[in-house]
C-alpha cells in the first residue's frame, strides 16, 4: 500500500489505474493519427484534381485564343491582305 494524501491506497489498483488511463490515451491518439492520414490523402487528391483542372483550363484559353485570332484575322483582311476600310458618302441632308 502507497499512503497518497494522507490515504493509503493500494499499489496495484493504482498501476491498474495509471495503465487503464494510459491505454485510453493511446486509443484516442492512434484514432487521431488515423484521421489525420485519410485527410491527407483527400487534401492530396484534391490538390491534384485542381492541377488538372487548371491544366485543362489554360489549354481551353489557348484554344479560344487561336480560334479567335484566327476569326480576327479572316475579318480584317479581305483577298490581297489589306484591311477592308467602307466608304460613306455624306450629303449634308440635301437632294
Amino acid at each position: 500500500m502507497v499512503l497518497v494524501f494522507g490515504v493509503d491506497v493500494p499499489l496495484v489498483e493504482l498501476i491498474l489505474a495509471f495503465s487503464l488511463i494510459t491505454f485510453i490515451m493511446l486509443l484516442e491518439v492512434t484514432i487521431v493519427m488515423i484521421i489525420m492520414f485519410y485527410q491527407m490523402r483527400r487534401s492530396k487528391e484534391t490538390t491534384e484534381h485542381l492541377v488538372h483542372l487548371t491544366h485543362v483550363m489554360l489549354h481551353i484559353t489557348q484554344k479560344e485564343k487561336q480560334v479567335l485570332d484566327r476569326l480576327a484575322g479572316l475579318k480584317a483582311q479581305n483577298g490581297n491582305g489589306h484591311v477592308q476600310r467602307v466608304k460613306v458618302e455624306h450629303n449634308g441632308g440635301h437632294k
